[in-house]
């Protein structure tokens, strides 16, 4: 092949590879340029799940969550409307009311995992017998102090609230009574040696090393929560509020609940 033909070659080649790197650069600055700041709403129970999986839908989407968290009983509730956020994840027992509330469709709402209530205790105190409902009820007497999430705004504060009535030990519990913010407190409280016993959803437990886990209550007594992620009406950013309720419901995702202490789906 004569030198010019080759030059020739080289440099039709040359400009097809041009070609290609500029268009991965045009697509490369359309993702960037794509990219949004999602307002999130979430319920404190699921938090330790949600921290560790925010950074990497960010690094994957170039999307930027902006999340804020709260008890879960009131978001709902409270919610206005997209000037609080893109997306809400709630209890999915308030689900019903996003909906109704004309704030939310039913088709953008994703089930991410559930949760128990259960029994903690600072670390290396004498772990309670709650294998039964008298035993626990047992448990609960003998304690010197009690700490669940104040009622108001907490559906697990405003279910042991229920269930000591039921038990019958209102009167006793209530003069040893510690209460709680929702949104990780219990830990501190249990570890600073405010509260003996702690009761609220087993997954705020997670990644805190001052205290131990003593197990899920009875199943009579039990409240299972299921939390699920809801895109709002009027988003602002619905294509990527859309990906993050993708991102969430991914196996990746059930990985992580999982190992938090949730049940996945």
């Amino acid at each position: 092949m004569k030198i010019s033909k080759m030059l020739g070659v080289q440099a039709r080649l040359f400009s097809t590879a041009a070609k290609a790197i500029a268009a991965g650069a045009l697509l490369s600055c359309a993702a960037v340029s794509s990219a949004a700041e999602i307002k999130v709403l979430s319920a404190a129970g699921i938090r330790a799940s949600i921290d560790e999986l925010l950074p990497a839908f960010e690094k994957a989407s170039k999307h930027k969550v902006a999340i804020k968290f709260a008890g879960g009983g009131g978001i709902a509730k409270n919610l206005k409307g997209p000037e609080d956020a893109d997306v809400v994840i709630i209890p999915q027992r308030d689900a019903d009311t996003v909906v109704k509330g004309g704030k939310a469709a039913a088709a953008n709402i994703v089930t991410l995992a559930r949760t128990q209530i259960g029994v903690a205790v600072r670390k290396g105190v004498a772990k309670p017998d709650i294998s039964s409902v008298d035993a626990f009820k047992r448990a609960l007497l003998a304690a010197k102090s009690v700490a669940y999430n104040k009622p108001e705004g907490s559906g697990s504060g405003a279910h042991i609230v229920k269930m000591i009535e039921k038990l019958g030990i209102t009167k006793e519990v209530n003069a040893k009574l510690v209460l709680t913010e929702a949104g990780g407190t219990m830990g501190k409280v249990l570890a600073d040696g405010k509260a003996e016993l702690g009761i609220t959803q087993m997954s705020t437990y997670v990644g805190m090393p001052d205290i131990e886990i003593v197990g899920p209550i009875p199943r009579e007594l039990q409240l299972s929560t299921a939390y699920v992620a809801v895109m709002l009406t009027g988003a602002k950013n619905a294509d990527a509020a859309k990906a993050l309720l993708q991102f969430l419901r991914s196996p990746e995702a059930a990985k992580v609940y999982k190992a938090k202490g949730m049940e996945p789906g």
